[in-house]
């Protein structure tokens, strides 16, 4: 097979025609029966197959010599005569052990043997198992079914009768197992009717020959390489998954593969099993493979009924190809699993990944490899298996020690918490999550900004009342002056009170008298214009009358301007005589005011005094509502103060509450991540840039490569408010508070495995995980290239970690490694091997070729002389190239005395 090991369907149970018992096939012709026999096998594509019957191999040594027919009839396709020769048989001889079910049936026990080992069974195997004194052979059979006939003469009755009482022994079975070692396999029934489970009772022949019931299950299941059952829960029981690998170990010495078949004893049961439960063998088809597959029971067989591990085509690199600088085009297939290239130095196994990543996407190998120069292989191309050839399509590229290069970076912690954070976001609740938390702490920034901004925008108010305040001057100084002002003003006040009230009166008299004496004054002034002018005569109609030239008018107008002049003359002397009246009565209330001179005196201090005081209590009200302004300001400043501070406690408790959410941890078998938070070592480096060094002298808890603790960020706060700690020149306080009061955590991706942290491990074991959250990025489904793997991991990392991620991450990924390490190559059963070589002296390709390849399964045999590489097996590469050889590998073990 080109690919290596490939799952495939193998029918381990199925009788044939003729066989020894309950034969009820209808097709009684051989060549006729086995054309529907394979034609069946041909449809329902089964590759290994268990030719099955009672005591002997007669029946697969016929379905052999058909199957050979069958790989040369050319009436058949080619793609017919290829399947057909692709076909490995197995003898599968079935006999019952001496143990009773509680059906009353013997246990049914059977032995599969490598085909190249036929020759010997009738000498070691046959002629060894025997029931009392009775060897399995036909001779042997028939007499001891004479034994039970004695009066028959009928030789094929005697012979099923033998055959129906015929049953071997542990021991026998033990011995002949000693001889043909690991090319004998042996498989037993599992099931209650006629498997070891369902052994009970016949107290009487355990006794004698085994002991308890017990003990002859463990003898059987210790002898058996794997167990006939296609129980779920059998397959559990036997992978140490029910309890526990220690009583797997105690009870079957060892893990054990369960096999299936369809026991078919009839046409329309041939590769048919019951529920459709195939039996799925990873492996090459052949017996060699079968033995690896007992190897790895729990990866390499598996019965269902469809495919395992089934992948999608366009994500599975198929096969490679390049022109060898000898013009020979060099052809090397992958597995959809587990592909490990192997070589010695500079054969090309780096070459390979390079070339592969560079054709698929030229800036991802430029971005993953320091050296950009590397030897481009000649028409090199990729076929995908869905047949689609150089198309980009997406790789994971991990380069040789490129995980040590991520690590010894100065900001390794941040490399890892990088990758586990892109793992984490894959998960949408925690993108979300994550994305929440980052919401709500910028706005807590914005919103402690937005009171920075207030709080020094309070300061200047108060700078401003304050200067204000000191303007007006001290409220103590001016609240002593209202007092001495009020108690001056009442001494005034209490002392002049009544003569005030009466001096009012007065001076009020003599304002009347005065409105009264204008008022006369100017009554009479009008008198005496009339008297003067004549005025009274100015009007027209007098003029009127005189025009009028009548001597009686005339003499009225006369007699009444004499008139007119003694009425005006006798007003003239009553206003003069008020005149003199309110004169007089002026110079009286004069005289009455000489007496309180001084009182007016008085008058005026006590109006000057109220003035003043006046004054000084409009700046008292100021500075009491200055005061006010300033108190609130100053209360305003403690609260944009006391949420400045808080705000590191804030930050905390975010954390604390969104963190507590669900979704926010994530399993990956033994491999664990949480997501915590700390203080960040660069938010600290980007503050204690802004401080003056000299003045935190004082301050030994801040130094530039610790991080300080919350308290002592919240005393910081406050060291800068009161300037006690002081700013590097081009620093201004209101920025640098900012600075210090942003966000001072970041989020730190805790991650252990089989429950150690990270920060715990070895440098190996940091470097594993790192490959492990490298290709966990994203669940993605794309093919992993990884080159020496061993080279950034200590030993125990590549055994104990490397090996079993690598075996697990293959049922989901396509993975391509170059390595020269053991452990990966055979402890993590590699599918495919690709062995590489350099042309060379001693090392020679098939036609000179510069680079060559070979690639096959562990358990492929295929030799030829096609050069060094087809000279060997792959195992024998495997064991030369990364053990140096059997012989080194022998000492080894030696040495070590296990």
């Amino acid at each position: 097979m080109l690919r290596g090991s490939e799952w495939i369907k193998a029918d381990f149970h199925i009788h044939t025609l003729g066989t020894k018992k309950n034969d009820q096939f209808s097709e009684r012709e051989s060549d006729k029966f086995f054309n529907i026999f394979f034609k069946k096998a041909y449809e329902n594509k089964i590759k290994i197959i268990g030719i099955t019957d009672y005591f002997d191999i007669e029946n697969y040594k016929i379905a052999q010599e058909e199957l050979d027919k069958l790989k040369i009839d050319n009436t058949l396709s080619d793609q017919e005569r290829k399947f057909f020769k692709e076909i490995l048989l197995i003898p599968n001889i079935e006999l019952r052990i001496g143990a009773v079910t509680g059906k009353g049936r013997l246990v049914n026990i059977h032995c599969l043997f490598s085909p190249n080992r036929l020759s010997e069974l009738s000498d070691h195997f046959f002629s060894e198992m025997k029931c009392g004194n009775y060897k399995m052979t036909k001779t042997g059979i028939i007499e001891l079914g004479k034994s039970y006939l004695k009066i028959s003469n009928n030789e094929e009755e005697i012979y099923k009768k033998g055959i129906e009482v015929f049953y071997v022994t542990i021991e026998d079975l033990e011995k002949v197992k000693n001889y043909f070692k690991d090319d004998l396999l042996i498989g037993v029934s599992n099931s209650s009717c006629d498997g070891v489970s369902g052994i009970k009772g016949h107290e009487e022949f355990y006794n004698k020959e085994y002991g308890s019931i017990e003990e002859i299950q463990r003898r059987i299941y210790s002898i058996s390489d794997f167990i006939f059952s296609a129980n779920p829960k059998d397959r559990e029981y036997f992978l140490g998954k029910k309890k526990g690998l220690e009583e797997i170990e105690k009870r079957c010495k060892g893990v054990k593969a369960c096999f299936h078949g369809s026991d078919a004893h009839i046409e329309d049961k041939i590769f048919k099993p019951d529920n459709n439960r195939y039996c799925w063998v990873k492996c090459e088809p052949t017996f060699e493979g079968i033995k690896q597959v007992i190897q790895e029971p729990e990866d390499r067989v598996v019965i269902q009924e469809n495919k395992p591990d089934d992948k999608k085509n366009y994500n599975i690199i198929d096969s490679i190809c390049f022109q060898d600088n000898n013009g020979d085009e060099i052809k090397v297939y992958f597995n959809q699993n587990l592909n490990t290239i192997i070589g010695g130095k500079s054969t090309g196994k780096s070459l390979l990944l390079k070339n592969i990543v560079n054709l698929i996407d030229k800036e991802y190998l430029k971005s993953k490899i320091e050296i950009e120069s590397f030897s481009e292989l000649s028409n090199f191309k990729i076929e995908w298996k869905d047949k689609i050839k150089d198309e980009k399509r997406n790789v994971e590229y991990i380069p040789q020690t490129y995980l040590n290069h991520l690590l010894n970076n100065k900001n390794k912690e941040s490399q890892i918490d990088k990758t586990a954070e892109k793992i984490m976001k894959q998960d949408n609740i925690v993108k979300e999550n994550l994305e929440n938390i980052n919401e709500i702490i910028k706005n807590k920034e914005k919103y402690t900004d937005t009171n920075i901004d207030k709080y020094f925008d309070t300061e200047e108010k108060i700078k401003n009342f304050k200067e204000e305040l000191n303007l007006i001057g001290s409220k103590n100084i001016i609240k002593k002056e209202v007092e001495d002002l009020n108690t001056r003003l009442k001494i005034l006040q209490d002392n002049d009170e009544i003569d005030i009230i009466s001096l009012d009166k007065i001076k009020n008299k003599i304002n009347e008298n005065e409105n009264k004496d204008s008022k006369n004054k100017e009554k009479l002034e009008n008198i005496r214009l009339l008297q003067n002018n004549n005025c009274i005569f100015e009007i027209n109609y007098l003029e009127i009358l005189k025009s009028l030239e009548n001597e009686e008018i005339n003499e009225i107008i006369k007699n009444t301007e004499d008139k007119l002049k003694i009425i005006l003359l006798e007003l003239e002397k009553i206003l003069t005589e008020k005149q003199n009246i309110l004169i007089e009565e002026k110079d009286k209330l004069t005289k009455e005011l000489i007496p309180y001179s001084d009182k007016i005196k008085n008058k005026e201090e006590l109006e000057k005094i109220e003035n003043l005081l006046l004054k000084e209590n409009e700046k008292l009200k100021k500075i009491n509502s200055l005061e006010t302004e300033l108190e609130k300001e100053n209360f305003n400043k403690d609260n944009y103060n006391q949420e400045i501070i808080n705000i590191f406690e804030n930050y905390k408790e975010i954390y604390d509450t969104e963190l507590e959410k669900k979704g926010l941890k994530k399993d990956f078998e033994n491999l664990k991540i949480e997501i915590k938070y700390e203080l960040s070592m660069k938010y600290w480096e980007n503050l204690y840039e802004c401080l003056n060094g000299t003045s935190l002298r004082g301050h030994l808890e801040y130094s530039p490569d610790i991080l300080p603790k919350l308290e002592e960020l919240k005393n910081l706060y406050l060291l800068l408010e009161k300037e006690e700690i002081k700013l590097k020149k081009g620093y201004n306080k209101k920025d640098v508070l900012k600075t210090l009061t942003k966000n001072p955590f970041i989020l730190k991706y805790d991650i252990t495995e089989n429950g150690i942290n990270i920060n715990n491990m070895s440098e190996g074991n940091k470097s594993f995980v790192l490959l492990e959250l490298i290709i966990q990025l994203g669940n993605n489904e794309f093919p992993i290239l990884i080159d020496q793997p061993e080279d950034d991991l200590d030993n125990r990392s590549v055994y104990e970690g490397l090996v079993k991620f690598l075996k697990n991450k293959k049922k989901e990924r396509q993975i391509i490694v170059a390595t020269h390490n053991a452990n990966i190559v055979v402890g993590a059963d590699a599918e495919n091997i690709i062995v590489a070589n350099q042309n060379g002296v001693g090392t020679e390709n098939y036609n000179k070729r510069q680079f060559d390849y070979k690639n096959g399964a562990l358990e492929n045999q295929t030799k030829d002389s096609n050069g060094i590489l087809g000279k060997r097996t792959i195992q024998e590469h495997i064991c030369e190239i990364l053990e140096g050889g059997k012989q080194a590998f022998e000492r080894r073990k030696r040495k070590y005395k296990f």
